[in-house]
C-alpha cells in the first residue's frame, strides 16, 4: 500500500497559544520530537514524505532538511496557506492513503503499521474508503 504523508509544521507558537501546553518546552522542541517519532514510525513502510513548513526558524529548518523527506515546501505564512497548500497536495495525490499530520502529535513506533493494518481491514469488511481524524484537544494542547 502506498502511503503519502503530508507534515504541517511552524515553531513560532500555535493558534492555541492562550491554552498551557502539557509539557514546558518551546514549540520548536514539540516540532523535532513530532518529526522524530513520526521518521521513526515511517521506517520500514514504503511512503513519501512532504514536509509543509509555515516560516519555522533556521535551526528547526537545519534539522527538517536532515529528515528523510520527499519534499520540503516552505509555505506562505499562516495556518490558512499550509492548509490549503496540503490539501491540494492530498487531492493531486494517487497514492492508496493520504495521512495529514501536525507537528504536535507524537507517534509510537508502531503507529503508522497498526493505521496501515486498520486500512486494510476496513476494506476487507467492504469500507472503499476510509477517514481517520486524530482528536486535537485545545484544553490540553502540546
Amino acid at each position: 500500500m502506498q502511503l503519502d504523508v503530508i507534515l504541517r509544521t511552524h515553531d513560532q507558537g500555535s493558534l492555541h497559544d492562550y491554552s498551557p501546553r502539557i509539557i514546558d518546552v518551546p514549540k520548536a522542541e514539540i516540532v523535532r520530537r513530532c518529526v522524530i517519532s513520526l521518521v521513526t514510525a515511517l521506517d520500514g513502510v514504503e511512503h513519501t514524505l512532504t514536509i509543509l513548513d509555515d516560516h519555522s526558524s533556521v535551526k528547526t529548518c537545519q534539522f527538517l532538511c536532515r529528515q528523510n523527506y520527499t519534499d520540503l515546501i516552505s509555505t506562505g505564512p499562516g495556518n490558512n496557506a499550509s492548509l490549503l497548500q496540503a490539501v491540494q497536495i492530498a487531492r493531486d495525490s494517487r497514492a492508496d492513503l493520504v495521512y495529514m499530520i501536525e507537528d504536535d502529535y507524537l507517534h509510537t513506533p508502531n503507529a503508522i503499521t497498526e493505521m496501515l493494518v486498520f486500512v486494510e481491514l476496513a476494506k476487507t469488511k467492504g469500507l472503499q474508503s476510509v477517514a481517520i481524524h486524530p482528536y486535537d484537544d485545545h484544553d490540553n494542547y502540546t
